[in-house]
């Protein structure tokens, strides 16, 4: 190769590189507080398949908040005992295959 083959050479185009949804963080919070909330497609439906650790199904209460990005559903138990909270965000292309800590489907 000579001094300036390098320039003779021609440019390579570029290949389309397909980004994928990147991975979700594996803090333990996930979807448990507020400022951490779970990028889900669709709420309502994400929740309707959790279950409580133990495998009891749960009844969902939609929460009313001043924050119109985060959606907040409070859990209980069939006998009316309070489970837990969650907080979705509502941006993602599907619903995540990931839990809050202490659930299950």
């Amino acid at each position: 190769m000579g001094l300036f083959d390098i320039f003779k050479k021609k440019a390579s185009t570029a290949a389309v590189v397909e980004v994928a949804e990147p991975e979700l963080p594996h803090d333990p919070k996930l979807g448990l507080v507020a400022y951490l909330p779970m990028p889900v497609a669709d709420a309502a439906s994400y929740v309707a398949d959790l279950k409580s650790a133990a495998g009891d199904e749960l009844t969902w209460e939609s929460v009313e908040t001043d924050n119109t990005d985060v959606a907040v559903y409070r859990s209980s138990f069939a006998s009316g005992v309070a489970y837990q909270t969650v907080y979705l965000r509502c941006d993602a292309a599907k619903n995540p295959t990931k839990l809050p800590l202490g659930f299950t489907k």
